[in-house]
């Protein structure tokens, strides 16, 4: 299941989110499909938290095949065209070619038409 942190990060409360993280909660838990807050961080802000606390930034998931689950962080940034989320995870060193189930970030992007997200992750 989602642990508390995951639950704050998917409903972009970041007062909630820095609580848990000064009260100890594990910023890379991985909930039944391997996901970590860090999917699941619905707003720049968010993210940024995580990251500063010590997120993984190329954790897998456990299977790209799956309905909404498409590997490290980035690939859901590419999945979703979110471009501003996509450059703070590289500004982190996320991995822009990471393979996962015969996928990257480049080729989730491009399957889905999300141009500007292709020539981020081309240059």
């Amino acid at each position: 299941g989602r642990t508390p942190l995951h639950l704050a990060a998917l409903k972009g409360s970041i007062e909630a989110v820095k609580i848990l993280l000064k009260y100890g909660a594990d910023v890379n838990a991985r909930n039944n499909s391997n996901w970590t807050p860090l999917h699941w961080a619905i707003n720049h802000s968010i993210a940024l938290l995580l990251m500063d606390h010590g997120a993984n930034v190329d954790a897998l998931s456990a299977n790209v095949d799956q309905i909404c689950d498409y590997g490290t962080p980035l690939f859901v940034a590419s999945k979703e065209n979110r471009l501003e989320h996509a450059l703070l995870l590289i500004s982190f060193d996320a991995n822009v070619n990471a393979v996962h189930n015969g996928k990257s970030a480049l080729s989730v992007a491009a399957e889905r038409g999300h141009l500007d997200m292709v020539k981020l992750l081309v240059e």
